[in-house]
C-alpha cells in the first residue's frame, strides 16, 4: 500500500478564543487557488478577521469579494511575502493575528511558516516544511529515520540531473533500483510529472517528457536547484490511500482516510476518486496512521 507524495505541510494552527478579540487570520494563497471561499466563510463563522495574503491584485481581480487589508505578495520571494505579512500595519492592532494560514500549496505553507515565526505564533520549523515540499529531501530524511528504527519503510531511490543522458540514468537505475521504476519531479504536486517506466526505452520517454515540464522558466525561477533534479525511485505495487489529519503538538488526529478504488499503476498517476469512510480493515487503517505520525515526525512536523 502507498499513500501519495509522502506527508506534506499545509497548515497551521487555527485556535480562537471565546472572549474578545478574536484576532484575526491570514490566508496565504496563490493565484491557482480555488476553495478561499470556504475558508473566509469559516473565518466569519469563527467571528475571526480574514486577511488574505496572495499573488492576485485585489484592486483588479473581480472574481473574490476581498476582505479589507488584503496583501499582495510575491510567491518567488517567501522570506519577503512572510516579511510583508509580518509588517502589514494593523494587523497586531485591534484584531491581533491569532494564525497564518496557507490555503493550497507547498509555497504557500512555507510563507505561512516563515510569517508565523515572525509572529511569534506557534508552527513548524521553516526547515521542516521545506523538505516535506521537496520529495527528495523527504526520502533522505524518511530513509535516515528508518535506520535509526523508525516504523517508515521507504522505497529504493536515487536522484539525477533533469539533462542526464538516458541510457547511463538507465544502468543507476538497473544496478541500484531495478525495474518498474518512477520518475517524479522534486516540486510540484497532484502528481504532475510523475511517471512509471518499465525498462530503459520507457525510461527514455519519462525523462524527455519530464525535461520538457521542468524547462519552463517559472519552475526555474522557483527553485533554480530542485527544479533541476529528477527523483526515481522503485514502483510500490498496490492500493493508495490519501490520510487528512490534524498535527497538535506532535500527535496525528485523523480526520479521514481515503480510498483510490481506481488502480494507479501508471503510466501516468492521475488523481480521481477518493471513498472514505475506507473500506480497508482496522488493522491496517492503524498502520496508515502509524506510518504518517511517523513520518511528519522525521520531517519534524508538529503543528
Amino acid at each position: 500500500m502507498r499513500a501519495r507524495s509522502g506527508t506534506r505541510a499545509r497548515g497551521m494552527p487555527c485556535v480562537v478564543d471565546t472572549g474578545a478579540p478574536r484576532g484575526s487570520i491570514v490566508l496565504v494563497m496563490h493565484t491557482t487557488s480555488y476553495n478561499v471561499e470556504a475558508f473566509l466563510s469559516a473565518c466569519q463563522n469563527a467571528g475571526v478577521k480574514a486577511v488574505v495574503a496572495s499573488d492576485r491584485c485585489h484592486v483588479l481581480d473581480g472574481v473574490w469579494r476581498w476582505p479589507a487589508d488584503s496583501l499582495v505578495i510575491d510567491f518567488y520571494d517567501p522570506v519577503g511575502a512572510a516579511a510583508v505579512i509580518a509588517a502589514q500595519p494593523g494587523l497586531n492592532g485591534h484584531a491581533p493575528v491569532r494564525a497564518v494560514l496557507p490555503v493550497g500549496g507547498e509555497v504557500a505553507a512555507l510563507i505561512a511558516t516563515l510569517a508565523a515565526e515572525r509572529l511569534g505564533l506557534p508552527g513548524n520549523t521553516p526547515a521542516g516544511v521545506a523538505s516535506a515540499a521537496n520529495k527528495l529531501r523527504a526520502r533522505e530524511i524518511c530513509a535516515a529515520a528508518a535506520a535509526r528504527g523508525e516504523k517508515i519503510r521507504v522505497p529504493r531511490f536515487l536522484s539525477v540531473a533533469f539533462d542526464e543522458v538516458p541510457a547511463d540514468v538507465a544502468v543507476k537505475v538497473e544496478k541500484s533500483i531495478g525495474w518498474p521504476c518512477v520518475v517524479k519531479p522534486l516540486l510540484l504536486s497532484g502528481s504532475r510529472g510523475v511517471m512509471r517506466a518499465d525498462d530503459p526505452a520507457g525510461l527514455a520517454v519519462a525523462l524527455a517528457r519530464l525535461h520538457k515540464l521542468l524547462s519552463t522558466p517559472a519552475l526555474l525561477k522557483m527553485d533554480d536547484v530542485a527544479s533541476r533534479q529528477v527523483l526515481i525511485e522503485k514502483f510500490v505495487k498496490g492500493p493508495e490511500v490519501a490520510v487528512e489529519g490534524l498535527l497538535s503538538d506532535g500527535a496525528l488526529r485523523t480526520l479521514a482516510l481515503f480510498d483510490k478504488p481506481d488502480p494507479l499503476d501508471g503510466p501516468f498517476f492521475e488523481e480521481t476518486i477518493y471513498v472514505t469512510p475506507s473500506r480497508h480493515p482496522a488493522a491496517v487503517q492503524a498502520k496508515v496512521e502509524e506510518a504518517v505520525s511517523a513520518g511528519a515526525r522525521a520531517l519534524g512536523l508538529r503543528t
